[in-house]
């Protein structure tokens, strides 16, 4: 990660120390020694290491499973269902991650690289616990959570937080994080000055009803919904922009509102979202019988295709797209050019795409942005010109100077884009609007030269027509009109 040189490195982690990829409980653990481990990562370099290392964990695999019951990626990882709080298991994983960690952001402050880690968050109201310990009350985590949900149910909100806080403490199936966890995040980023803390479980607190998250932030017992994720992304935003390791002004900054409302999530996402919620549900540990609804319309249909791994996610955009165009639901289609120009930002037709539509509906800053964000991805004389073509085309013309100066400056016998930046300039420099009548002519007769060049006839005539409404006798008006229409 240190030899990309990034601006700055953003961390999110702390949930899948037990049954994550050699995770102290999960099925392929290396012991509970983190210098082991990364010794072996390390090995895992030779052929003959990989060799075996395969062949050992299909053959665990593979004796571990029960006969004929179908499993999921959860219960295949985990070995070790039942881990004590306080064990040594237990404290084995956050050992493990506080080695690690340190590690990581050791090296990060090292080269100076700006690092913003962030606390994790839970479920606490609304996920029951996996497993809990029966031999009594104090140990049990169920009781706990029972004993949160009656204290919710009579306003006693601190007490059921504590009570919920506790029973996910003592939950044995370690699939969320204990409150360790976020103690070292802490910890590690008050140590080192190129790391600074995001406090999401304290935003996420706040966000919640009585400071409790639930299903109102998060999908399941770890991953954020929609609105829960926008939360998480805005404290990075929030972070970066307080700390400001890049010195940016931060002139227009964004709310929280703002960026929900302008995630570029589509309808799909969502939908394929919802449905593998319910699917991972179906199965161990949440073992829900809920049934997924048939698909009716279109977008469920695709989403259903993508869940199913007929289609791409590639291919589910374009379809969603065309979907969308052919009924004239412009905004949608942008959005899904959006996303998928943030899966594939190298690919400028995408930009280009959203960008036309944005001038269909007469959203000039947005077809700006978007085609800026299309020519940042494919910096080309060829770009720039379809770009300024588009732009100059549509009555944009200052946003269209920085396209002409690139290719003016990688091209300079382009004549016809001289020619273009000399009459916007003329243009822009006209008092708008024009106070006397001969500034309106000369203003009218300079638009109308500049959509001629862009092919813009009917809108040069336009200009032309209007030139000579003020003027019926001007010649360079009425030499301009049977240039473009000789009969």
């Amino acid at each position: 990660m240190i030899k990309q040189n990034p601006d700055a490195v953003l961390i999110y982690a702390g949930h899948n120390e037990y049954y994550g990829a050699l995770g102290v409980g999960s099925i392929n653990s290396l012991g509970q020694y983190p210098n082991l481990v990364n010794t072996v990562l390390k090995l895992r370099n030779l052929r003959t290491i990989q060799l075996a290392t395969n062949a050992y964990f299909s053959l665990k695999t593979t004796f571990s499973a029960t006969a004929g019951e179908p499993e999921t990626l959860m219960k295949r990882m985990v070995a070790d269902q039942a881990i004590a709080f306080g064990s040594q298991t237990y404290q084995a994983g956050v050992d493990q991650f506080r080695h690690n960690m340190n590690a990581l952001l050791s090296q990060l402050n090292e080269h100076e690289i700006p690092t913003f880690i962030s606390t994790v968050v839970s479920n606490e109201k609304d996920v029951a616990p996996f497993i809990s310990d029966s031999s009594s009350n104090v140990a049990s985590a169920s009781y706990h959570y029972q004993k949160g949900r009656q204290a919710y149910q009579n306003g006693q909100y601190e007490r059921a937080k504590s009570e919920f806080v506790q029973a996910k403490e003592l939950d044995m199936l370690r699939f969320r994080a204990p409150e360790a966890i976020n103690a070292v995040i802490r910890i590690l980023a008050n140590d080192l000055p190129a790391v600074y803390l995001v406090e999401n479980e304290e935003r996420f607190n706040k966000a919640s009803p009585h400071g409790i998250p639930g299903n109102g932030l998060l999908s399941e017992h770890v991953h954020p919904n929609l609105k829960g994720y926008s939360l998480l992304a805005y404290g990075f935003y929030q972070s970066l922009k307080k700390h400001n390791p890049f010195g940016l002004p931060w002139t227009d900054p964004f709310s929280l509102g703002k960026l929900r409302r302008e995630m570029p999530i589509t309808e799909v996402d969502s939908l394929q979202g919802a449905y593998e919620v319910t699917m991972l549900k179906s199965g161990w540990p949440y073992d829900e019988k809920t049934k997924l609804k048939q698909p009716k319309t279109i977008p469920e249909k695709i989403a259903g295709q993508l869940v199913l791994k007929e289609v791409s996610w590639e291919e589910a955009m374009q379809q969603l797209f065309q979907f969308y165009g052919q009924n004239k639901e412009y905004k949608k289609a942008i959005n899904v050019m959006r996303a998928f120009s943030l899966e594939h930002p190298h690919n400028a037709d995408a930009y280009f795409k959203a960008a036309e539509l944005a001038i269909q509906l007469d959203d000039q800053p947005l077809a700006a942005r978007l085609f800026a964000q299309a020519f940042v991805s494919k910096k080309t004389t060829v770009n720039a010109r379809k770009i300024a073509a588009q732009l100059i085309g549509n009555g944009f013309f200052s946003e269209a100077r920085t396209y002409l100066s690139y290719i003016i400056e990688h091209d300079p016998k382009d004549y016809i884009s001289q020619r273009l930046q000399s009459e916007i300039d003329t243009v822009l420099k006209i008092h708008d609007p024009p106070v006397s009548t001969t500034q309106k002519v000369t203003k009218a007769l300079h638009q109308a030269r500049i959509y001629q060049m862009v092919g813009e006839d009917g809108k040069a005539t336009e200009y032309i027509n209007r030139a000579l409404q003020l003027d019926p006798t001007n010649t360079e008006a009425q030499s301009l009109a049977k240039k473009i229409n000789p009969s």
